[in-house]
């Protein structure tokens, strides 16, 4: 899309600080399990809110902490930004700039060797430390590069004393000795945003947990572990009872010994489907005083009567949100639930944000299929530069997502992003 000149600019006011806070606490989890320390460092005239594409400044800066990160093995990542006094020589810019922004990441890291500078500009290439490493695919620093171009920007590297811009002929001798660290600098021409730009809004209360003294029975009858595994992972942290049917047949012999409070009964199953089992676990004795809703992929309106005709008291539609799997419970079996503090915030004095889980769950269901197949196959693949690239795509239109997926992958949690991509390819398929 680059290449073919199909990638624009997408402009809007943007609050720089918490941008780079948001940033920095993308990867802090990643340096503290290699030992390093992850310093930011933004200078007291920063401008407030600025005027520019946040899906690419973001990818420009996550592809160059990325690579700090996996190029470092001790020490410290510093991402640096501050306003640039110098003259700048670039071409007129997207939007008049009222200020040139300079942004670093430096690390004491490898370095690169001065030769192999002009190379790691190049797509599918890479510096002898990414080689080393196994990781990545070369993409992280030409995708950086096409990005600073289209901003109207500049970009250039430094390792032990020698600076290269991309583009630029280096007479450096071929053998070169490599030396220590390293410092990536983006100079950018920005226009200043309108100050009555608003914050975010924050996010509705998170809940953490069960009211004390409640932990009510659930019975999951999936036959999709996909969608099992991730109804698993976000009821049991809160505190519920659960088992698993893989079948209506099974549920039913399950319903007998446990009496659950509530069952989520997927209609199509092998053995015995949703309908069965659930016409018979209400025609027993009890079997009315136990909650059943059901998990369908139909939207329509007669499947709906019909699932209700068979004796449910509810009806979700697949793919799933989690608030309304929470809220459900919430109103049939009148369960209290704790919630993180109103007042509870970051150190930097953020609010605290929903599960990045639970916001993909949300939002993953209205991309296309074709990403989430992509999604999938690069989580599976654990391929972060493959990811984030996607990610650029959906930053433009769903910049939870884009924040959640970016959160999961910082955590190594690719099986949550494969469970979740799993689940939502087989609906929409379905």
């Amino acid at each position: 899309k680059i290449e073919s000149g199909h990638t624009g600019l997408h402009l809007d006011n943007v609050h720089l600080h918490q941008l780079l806070t948001d940033i920095v606490g993308m990867f802090t989890l990643r340096a503290a399990e290699k030992g390093l320390t992850l310093d930011r460092e933004l200078s007291d005239d920063l401008p407030a809110i600025i005027y520019i594409d946040a899906g690419k400044l973001r990818q420009i800066l996550v592809n160059l902490l990325s690579n700090a990160i996996k190029s470092t093995s001790s020490g410290t990542v510093t991402l640096r930004a501050v306003v640039s006094s110098a003259p700048f020589p670039i071409s007129v810019p997207p939007e008049p700039a009222d200020v040139v922004l300079s942004f670093e990441v430096e690390d004491t890291g490898s370095g690169i060797r001065p030769e192999e500078m002009p190379k790691i500009f190049e797509a599918f290439v890479q510096s002898e430390v990414g080689l080393n490493t196994r990781s990545g695919t070369g993409l992280g620093l030409s995708i950086t590069q096409a990005f600073v171009a289209l901003m109207g920007g500049e970009l250039q590297v430094t390792s032990g004393g020698v600076t290269y811009r991309p583009g630029a002929p280096h007479p450096w001798p071929v053998a070169a000795p490599i030396q220590p660290g390293s410092c990536f600098q983006v100079i950018l021409p920005v226009a200043l945003g309108e100050a009555s730009a608003s914050l975010p809004a924050a996010p509705a209360r998170q809940i953490i947990g069960l009211a004390e003294g409640t932990s009510p029975r659930i019975l999951i009858a999936e036959d999709k572990w996909e969608s099992s595994h991730l109804l698993e992972q976000l009821l049991r942290p809160l505190g519920f009872a659960l088992r698993v049917a893989e079948n209506g047949q099974a549920a039913v012999d399950l319903w007998r010994t446990w009496r659950p409070h509530l069952i989520w009964m997927d209609m199509r199953m092998p053995v015995m489907n949703g309908f069965e089992a659930t016409q018979y676990i209400k025609s027993q004795p009890g079997g009315q005083q136990t909650v059943i809703i059901a998990l369908t992929a139909s939207s329509l309106e007669r499947d709906r009567s019909n699932v209700m005709a068979a004796g449910c008291d509810d009806y979700v539609r697949k793919p799933f949100r989690t608030e309304v799997i929470l809220e459900k419970i919430g109103e049939h079996l009148g369960v209290r639930y704790r919630y993180a503090a109103a007042s509870a915030t970051k150190a930097t004095g953020e609010a605290v944000p929903e599960a990045p889980a639970a916001v993909v769950l949300a939002h993953l269901p209205h991309m296309p299929t074709s990403w989430v197949t992509a999604l999938r196959q690069a989580a599976k693949c654990a391929d972060n530069e493959l990811i984030m690239t996607l990610l650029e795509d959906a930053a433009v239109t769903n910049p939870h997502l884009s924040q959640a997926v970016r959160s999961i992958v910082d955590d190594f949690r690719y099986d949550i992003l494969i469970q979740a991509a799993e689940q939502v390819s087989w609906e929409q398929e379905g």
